[in-house]
Order: C-alpha cells, then structure tokens, then sequence
C-alpha cells in the first residue's frame, strides 16, 4: 500500500509505522495532490480517495482525479468515500445542513448528487461500476468506479 499526503502527514504516519502489524507492506509518498504528478511515481491497481474531493473547487477536483487516473493502471479501480447528496430530496434536512458545513469550511468545496459525480468522473476518464449508501449508519457513502480512459498531462 502506498500512502500519498503532505509533508507533514507523512512525516507523522512514518512516526507511527513501527507500532503498526502490517508497517512492511507501506510506502510513503510525499507530493502535493493539487499539482501535476509529471513523473509516473507508481502505477497501481487501485486509488482511494477518502473524504478529500469535496473539499476542493471544480479545478482542484479534475486535478486530483487526472493524478489518481495517472496513478491507475488500465481498468484500474477507484474508490471515492465521500457524502452524497440525496438525489430525491427524501433526506433533504441532512443534504443541506452537510453542504452549509463543507461550504463554511472550505475553499469552494460541495456536496454532489451522484449524477454529478458520474459526470464529472467521466470527464476525468472514469465509469461509476457501482455505488454503497451509507447514511443511514451514519457513515460516508462509497463510489467504485473504473478507469476507462488515458488522460494527457494537464
């Protein structure tokens, strides 16, 4: 496995590695996710991205999602936990209290339907293969999808 964060994140999980059972089967990679990854750091067969695409505007976003798809070899998998937005507003109370939290906490960060993800991970050259909902236990919502197309270099 292969942990890719700032600086200072890594610096803290390194710290930790050693109290860890599986500390050999982990690297840690050190590189800005809102910037191109030119050189091919590693290619894998799956990326997950857990809790962070919200958090960024649109052009951060398609950044984050050109480096997972640099990082993913052909068919490779995807895995996005992240809040959904109830597309028939049945839960409409907790979709908008959870997009006025990411909106006053972020810099031009949302919450999105899964419609909108769709979209918006086919730009990026990838297919939703399936989606799990978990709000109703109280947990993030997960996106499986896969690689379908190469992307050039932003």
């Amino acid at each position: 496995m292969t942990l890719v964060d700032g600086s200072e994140t890594i610096s803290y999980i390194q710290s930790c590695q050693n109290m860890l059972p599986f500390r050999d089967r982990i690297d840690c990679l050190t590189a800005d996710i809102l910037k191109p990854w030119v050189d091919e750091v590693y290619v894998t067969d799956a990326v997950m991205l857990s809790s962070v695409l919200g958090d960024w505007h649109t052009t951060a976003r398609k950044q984050i999602l050109h480096n997972a798809n640099t990082l993913l070899k052909k068919d490779g998998m995807l895995l996005i936990s992240e809040t959904l937005v109830d597309e028939n507003q049945e839960n409409a109370l907790r979709s908008g209290i959870i997009s006025l939290y990411v909106l006053t906490l972020t810099n031009g960060g949302n919450n999105y339907t899964q419609t909108a993800w769709r979209d918006e991970l086919r730009q990026s050259g990838f297919e939703i293969e399936n989606v799990h909902f978990f709000a109703n236990l109280g947990k993030r919502d997960l996106i499986v999808a896969r690689k379908i197309n190469e992307l050039s270099l932003i």
